[in-house]
Order: C-alpha cells, then structure tokens, then sequence
C-alpha cells in the first residue's frame, strides 16, 4: 500500500489511456512515471528540465516517494503560466504532482502543417491523459480485474543487458539489476564485508576442511569455542562457487540497503539475519552434527530487506534452453515470492535428512530482512503522518 507523501492517505491505483497513475482521494495529489507522461504527449523539454534539474546533489528534499521513501528532489521546471514546482524520484523514475498542477504540464506544439487540419484531437488527448482527476471516481470500475504491472520499462523485453559483464551471472541463472535504486553515498562498508570475507576464503581454502571442522558451527555443539563459532561461520565457504554467488548477492543488493539503514544498522541486521539463520537450521535440520558455514543467510536478510523496500527495483534474469536465449525482467517483489518458493522446495528436501544445503537457514534470514523492512517503512509512514499534521 503507498501513501501519500502530504497527508499520509493510502493512493488509489488508476488505469489511464496512457498508463498508471496514484491519486490520493484526500488532497487530489497524484503520481506518474515520465513514461506516462510522455505517452500523454508532454514536452520532451519539460521532462529534460525536470529529470536534470532532479539530477542535482542540492536540490531540495522535502517529500518522500509514496513508493520507495526515499526523499524526492523538489524541482522547478517553466509550464504553461510560468514556473511549476514539482516533486521527483529519480530511482522510481516518477514525478509527485499537488492538486491541479498537471494542468500547467506543458505539452508538445503538433507540427504546422498538421496543426490545421487536426486543431482540437492532440489538445484532447493531452487533456484526457494528463487530468487524471476527471477520471472516474469508483477504482473497481477504473482497474476492472486487470492486473496492473509496471509502466516504466527502460529496455526492450527480450533484449540483453547495458554491460558485457552481467551475462556473466546471468548465464549462471543469478539476476542483474536493470534499474537499481539510486544510492546517496559511496557503500563503503558493503566492500568492506565483502572484501573481508573474500580475504577469509583465501586465507582457509588451502586448509578448508579442519578450518571448517574448527570454526564452523556445529548446531549440536553450538557453545564451542566459546560461541565464537555463531559468527565465524559466516565467513567460511564451501567454495569458490559458493562464494561468488554470496558475494555477487551481497555486492549488488547490500549497497542500497546499507544507503537505506546507515552502516551499524546493516552490521546488525546481518548478525541477526545469519544468527536467525543458524537457530533455524539448529531447529529443523536433522543432521545437527555436521558443521554449517557460509553468509547465506544473511545474504537472504539483506535480500529479504532489499525486496520489500524496493519493491519496485527490476531486475533481470537470464532464460535459455540449447539455442534460445531471452533476458526476462521482473519487479524485486516478484523476485522475491520466486526465491521463497525455490526455498520452500529446498526446505522440505532438507527437513527430510537429503541434500546439504540449508535451505530453512535461508528462509529464517529471509524472514528477519522481511521484517526490518516492515519495521523501517512503519517508522517512515509514521514520520511522514507527524510532518503532515505539523
């Protein structure tokens, strides 16, 4: 459920000629990606001015974004009787307009020469697809029983992606991000793990299986060494592979989710996602004497996290079978219910005493990213409630 950034009221999802709107039934404010707006024929020129003058470090932040909350840059952009102030979220890609303000969106002049013979059709468009208030009132009636999926799209549906370099993972059936969330500093500490944890494996791999025996956790000796066990875990892998695929996880979601939380909170919130991860192994795994190691699942935390709070964030996932190759994008939301059923699977595999591995520590993990996010959006809203009644 989105809410409106000036009076906290749920916005209802409205079906357009041009695409999807978000209109709150309080203040008339509304919601549109720049796709939408440039299908309902507004100048190329306003959007430029908008999207460059969002593009500013300095630019004013005021109002957070109904969809990811992050605060949106408030802007100035010339309109049909002057200056226009307008709110814009660069990584929904989605600009947040007050009431009557679309009216002064300018449109595009239709050339001279057709000007004469359709004087009134390209106006009635404009007007038609922009005024989304004159839209009808009764949501069921607007939306019928269509489900509604996202208007932006920045690249072709089949086509591969913008770097050489993502086929990579993608060949390996790992997604890549076609439109991340836009970060406001540098992820320094998401290397820093990383790189700490890359550094570990390079340190145990010539010597992993007594490293291993040593350090990992072993759920049925869980107090060895002194508990240090708990954590140490987290820095072992299996493999290279195992490695790389953690890491690439890791690397690609946890910057943004530490932009999100600040760096202690990330710290905590893999702690209590990997820790979360080991009691429920501990709890559902039937093999308790066989050491568990990896960041798996706090990798899951921080993909559980990233899903709910980025709902919206696509991502790509590679299909192929012998010679058909097809790039498929999706929303994180969508990735997310995909990653909890292939756990479910794997868990139900594990619970019955195959396969090794742990798939229930995933999902615990999963579990606490899910409810950071909850708890994060909950704080948000309430912010945004007592900014409003101020």
């Amino acid at each position: 459920m989105t809410d409106c950034p000036r009076c906290a009221a749920p916005l209802d999802e409205r079906l357009t000629e041009v695409g999807i709107a978000y209109i709150c039934p309080k203040c008339q404010g509304r919601m549109v990606g720049m796709p939408v707006l440039r299908n309902a024929g507004a100048s190329e020129g306003f959007l430029r001015s908008l999207w460059s003058a969002a593009r500013h470090e300095d630019a004013p932040r005021r109002l957070k974004c109904p969809h990811c909350l992050r605060p949106m840059s408030q802007v100035a952009a010339h309109a049909r009787d002057g200056e226009l102030e307008v709110d814009v979220c660069r990584p929904c890609n989605a600009v947040w307009f007050d009431r009557k303000e679309l009216d002064q969106v300018p449109h595009e002049i239709p050339d001279s020469a057709l000007a004469a013979e359709l004087p009134e059709k390209l106006p009635q468009k404009v007007r038609e697809g922009l005024t989304v208030y004159d839209l009808q009132t009764d949501k069921q009636q607007a939306l019928g029983e269509r489900d509604l999926i996202e208007a932006v799209d920045p690249y072709e549906p089949g086509k591969g992606p913008a770097e050489w370099w993502q086929w990579l993972p993608g060949v390996f059936g790992m997604p890549i991000e076609i439109e991340p969330p836009e970060r406001t500093g540098r992820p320094w500490l998401t290397w820093l793990i990383a790189g700490t944890v890359v550094a570990a494996f390079l340190v145990t791999v010539w010597d992993l299986e007594p490293m291993v025996k040593q350090w990992g956790f072993v759920p049925v000796l869980w107090e060895r060494e002194g508990g240090l066990t708990l954590f140490t875990s987290f820095f072992l892998h299996a493999g290279f592979f195992h490695l790389a695929a953690n890491m690439y996880f890791f690397i690609i979601l946890a910057d943004n989710v530490e932009d999100s939380l600040g760096r202690p909170l990330l710290v905590v919130l893999l702690a209590a996602a990997h820790l979360a991860g080991l009691a429920g192994h501990t709890l559902f795994d039937p093999n308790g004497a066989l050491p568990v190691i990896g960041a798996s699942a706090g990798v899951s935390g921080v993909l559980g996290y990233y899903a709910v709070m980025f709902p919206r964030a696509r991502l790509g996932y590679l299909f192929w079978w012998v010679l058909y190759v097809r790039w498929i994008q999706m929303p994180a939301y969508a990735a997310l219910i995909m990653f909890i059923v292939v756990q479910l699977v794997g868990a139900s595999i594990e619970v019955s005493g195959f396969g090794g591995v742990a798939y229930v520590a995933h999902l615990a993990g999963l579990l606490v990213g899910i409810l950071g996010a909850v708890l994060v959006r909950a704080a948000h809203k309430g912010a945004s409630v007592q900014t409003a009644a101020s």
